[in-house]
């Protein structure tokens, strides 16, 4: 069968969605289907990088398009990149032979009404992924107008992409219940097909003792306290309570946050009015490296805006649980990370967007940690992952529901996951 694959980031792009893309395109070429990739030339957080427009890489066929190099200070620049790669990739789009199937994803938001219509037009299946649901955390978070012409426009895009699509594939329960409230049903699916650790499979800076780490060892944290935020720092990523516990931690602990966006600068503006010794920025890491740049980390911190739940799904707990630190997830109790993570597996703790006393006492209770009580969450985390978001599973189950036509409604992909 041939697939072709909408997303603006893959290979070699380094950012998390490209990670993913990736990782689907090798399973379905492995399984004797002609995979097609339509993406961006530039780099996904370093525009000034950019790639051939095509080339063919383990037999995967890569077509890549250009777009304005603003990158991604802030919503205006991410708006006029995202408008330039829609425009020049609907053109390549168009361009392109039949397909048997179009997969969409969410990167940049018109990706899914770009497979919609070339589904259309080629009489192919189309499957949507949604790995955010882009207009809508725009509008909750005050960005676009609900009752703006913006607003309405892009409500009836995405409407008219869930209605024509055969199958939408979503991550979580409350992602899943969204799309419902769009009336999605009939014939189409709702597939849930959670995410799974990007890190190499066998990284042994996971197993090191505290203070063995290329990292550490290359920025003087050797010995220190590390907290790290590794990943997207976008408007839905609010750091007020990070920062604000940041000025009452003085020097202890280091701060490490790795990667790219909009929240930068407000990371920027707090460590120069407060004078801040203990943050460190550092851009996103490659996939051989991940491991060991989640491997320094003494604790890793999660941030979700309330209004985010359903609407952003935070990927990088699954590459934190196969780490096996413990993490602190700051956000709204209703979410994937307390319900599908925490609270079946103890290995991480929960604060409140606000609250920056827990904050406080969250860093403290881990650094009170003994040997056997690390080991115990190291182990715990690091088994759970393995067992429920395993990279195998998931796009077995991807695959076996979803490429492969069935009459029958996909059933959860584990016993755990039944009551979502």
């Amino acid at each position: 069968m041939k697939i072709l694959l909408l997303n603006q980031a893959f290979y070699p792009d380094s950012v998390a969605t490209s990670q993913y893309v990736t990782d689907i395109a090798h399973e379905l070429s492995s399984q004797g289907h002609e995979i097609t990739v339509l993406c961006a030339r530039r780099d996904y957080t370093e525009p000034q990088r950019v790639y051939p427009r095509f080339e063919v890489v383990d037999g995967i066929r890569i077509h890549r398009v250009g777009s304005t190099r603003f990158g991604k200070k802030s919503l205006v620049t991410r708006i006029l990149d995202a408008v330039t790669y829609d425009l020049l990739s609907l053109w390549r789009l168009l361009r392109l032979p039949r397909h048997d199937m179009v997969i969409a994803f969410t990167s940049p938001p018109l990706a899914g009404l770009h497979g919609a219509l070339a589904a259309r037009l080629w009489r192919a299946r189309f499957i949507h992924w949604l790995m955010n649901i882009n207009h809508e955390m725009a509008m909750e978070t005050g960005y676009v107008r609900r009752k703006s012409l913006l607003g309405r426009v892009l409500t009836a895009i995405y409407r008219f992409t869930l209605r024509t699509c055969e199958r939408v594939v979503v991550m979580d329960h409350w992602m899943k219940s969204r799309v419902e409230r769009e009336g999605v049903g009939g014939h189409q699916n709702i597939v849930m097909v959670p995410l799974w650790p990007i890190t190499p499979d066998e990284d042994d800076e996971f197993a090191a003792p505290r203070g063995v780490n290329l990292f550490r060892d290359k920025y003087g944290l050797v010995g220190k306290f590390v907290v790290v935020h590794s990943g997207n720092l976008s408007y839905v990523h609010p750091l007020d309570t990070v920062l604000k516990a940041i000025v009452r931690l003085k020097d202890d602990p280091s701060i490490v946050f790795v990667g790219y966006g909009v929240r930068e600068k407000d990371i920027n503006e707090h460590v120069r009015r407060h004078g801040l010794a203990n943050v460190l920025k550092l851009p996103y890491q490659p996939r051989e490296l991940l491991g060991k740049s989640l491997g320094m980390a003494d604790l890793h911190l999660i941030v979700m805006a309330n209004a985010a739940s359903g609407l952003l799904h935070s990927s990088k707990i699954y590459s934190i649980l196969a780490s096996g630190r413990p993490y602190l997830f700051v956000g709204p109790r209703d979410s994937h990370i307390v319900s599908d993570v925490l609270e079946p597996c103890a290995g991480g703790f929960h604060v409140e967007n606000g609250d920056v006393d827990g904050f406080l006492e969250v860093i403290e209770k881990v650094k009170r940690l003994s040997i056997e009580e690390r080991t115990a969450i190291h182990l715990r985390n690091r088994a759970f992952v393995a067992s429920q978001f395993s990279r195998r599973e998931c796009l077995d189950h991807f695959t076996k529901h979803i490429i492969e036509p069935s009459s029958d409604r996909p059933k959860p992909l584990s016993p755990r996951l039944t009551n979502l």
